[in-house]
């Protein structure tokens, strides 16, 4: 996502996007403690389910370029799941 960023610091997590988010910049919200995160990226949005729900954020993103990268910097484990696998 080359220009939307997720980042967790001070119990801040936040959503930031630049051009691909057509106008929705910043979303912020106070957790005690992250413990799990899922996210869901499709050709036009993200959604996100922190710590099974507490907390969800979905936006609609349009992204330049078909490919996704992303990178990951924790102090737990993270998993990867390439949902094309499932496609009929």
């Amino acid at each position: 996502m080359e220009d939307v960023k997720l980042s967790y610091d001070n119990n801040i997590f936040s959503l930031e996007m630049q051009e691909s988010g057509e106008g929705r910049d910043k979303r912020s919200v106070y957790l005690e403690e992250l413990k799990k995160l899922h996210i869901f990226v499709d050709t036009s949005s993200i959604e996100i389910f922190i710590n099974d729900g507490e907390e969800v954020f979905i936006s609609r993103f349009y992204p330049n370029k078909t490919k996704i990268n992303i990178e990951v910097f924790n102090h737990g484990s993270c998993s990867y799941y390439d949902l094309d696998e499932f496609k009929y």
